[in-house]
């Protein structure tokens, strides 16, 4: 680099039309940056090195709010009252087009349909959410494998005479979707697997900081965190106020009083619901070891967002441990949240694999 001339162009430095291509896919994928071909002609390595420095003093910024939530804030989708469906299965309004299979859809932690009602117009298919988040399990005790045992039932009901699937999982609900492929494979189906910036092992990192977290610890972090989400507290006060309660009760009854009033955000029995929800769904994931599992035989599709939720060793978050099957990943423009606004998402669910590169 040292050696290139910083302002002549790269026209000049004898770029061909298969180079500029190249050039331009690559600014497009990384940058969300498309230049015409004058642009391209008069583009010169002082003003990439400029883009360059930007894009990383973005990322930089990114990472620190991020590294600030340990991550765990960032698995938790902001919704409202008008987002408690209490139905297990919700159809969404997609194109609907016909001679295309029905496919199902698993929400994040919260459990709820609402990440996918902005990208369900684009969707070809017929689709359920099925939202675990309104499963109750009987011993109280909510597993991965029990919460995907409780879906089985409602996803053949609507499969009928299909006998392929096309299963899409989002951030906590790629490790339902994993284990109800598993169910759905021991009954002789076949089918796809389609994870949003989700997999067990990014997961268990993810939520590494819990694992020897005493419960009363847990209790205070998770409404902590969620104050944060939905409100500006003085987390030192909160907290403090939180370590003097002797019972969760106590502590939901501090929950309530820093949870902001607007109309419309939460009820007081939602604001109860959604916290035993994350509570409940935590403590799933770190029960959940997916090395004393059998690999599924589906292939997997992942998507990963540019800016990632938490620095991870291997490029497929180890799903090659999940499936015989081929694991193939595409990289998509935006975080953990803003990857479900991101078109690539509903190309690939789609199988419009030509309008992913």
């Amino acid at each position: 680099m040292k050696k290139v001339p910083p302002n002549v162009s790269l026209a000049e430095m004898g770029m061909d039309s298969m180079t500029a291509v190249e050039i331009k896919q690559t600014l497009e994928r990384e940058f969300d940056i498309s230049l015409s071909a004058k642009d391209m002609r008069n583009l010169t390595f002082a003003k990439l090195s400029q883009m360059t420095a930007k894009r990383e003093e973005i990322q930089d910024t990114n990472q620190t709010d991020s590294s600030n939530m340990g991550g765990f804030e960032m698995l938790i989708k902001k919704i409202k009252d008008s987002d408690f469906v209490p139905d297990t299965l919700v159809e969404l309004a997609t194109k609907n087009e016909i001679d295309r299979d029905h496919i199902f859809l698993i929400p994040g932690i919260e459990g709820r349909s609402s990440v996918y009602k902005s990208i369900a117009s684009r969707i070809k298919s017929s689709a359920t959410c099925l939202q675990h988040g309104v499963l109750n399990i009987s011993d109280n005790v909510q597993t991965i494998i029990k919460l995907a045992t409780c879906l089985v039932p409602h996803v053949l009901e609507k499969m009928k005479n299909q006998r392929k699937f096309l299963i899409v999982g989002y951030s906590f609900g790629s490790l339902i979707a994993i284990e109800l492929v598993r169910l759905l494979e021991a009954r002789d189906f076949s089918g796809r697997l389609i994870l949003i910036d989700g997999a067990p092992d990014l997961l268990k990192l993810t939520t590494i900081n819990f694992a020897d977290t005493s419960p009363d610890e847990l209790q205070n972090i998770i409404i902590l965190t969620l104050l944060q989400v939905y409100a500006t507290i003085n987390e030192e006060t909160v907290a403090s106020e939180l370590n003097k309660c002797k019972t969760i009760d106590e502590k939901l009854k501090i929950f309530h009083t820093y949870f902001p009033l607007d109309a419309n955000v939460l009820s007081i029995d939602n604001q109860k619901l959604i916290y035993y929800t994350i509570h409940n769904h935590l403590r799933a994931i770190q029960d959940y070891n997916i090395s004393s599992l059998p690999r599924i035989k589906s292939p997997i599709t992942l998507l990963k967002p540019t800016l990632p939720i938490i620095s991870f060793p291997e490029e497929d978050y180890g799903l090659h441990k999940v499936t015989e099957g081929k694991v193939q990943v595409y990289s998509v423009e935006g975080n953990h949240i803003t990857i479900m606004d991101n078109d690539k998402v509903t190309f690939a669910i789609n199988e419009e694999w030509e309008k992913m590169e």
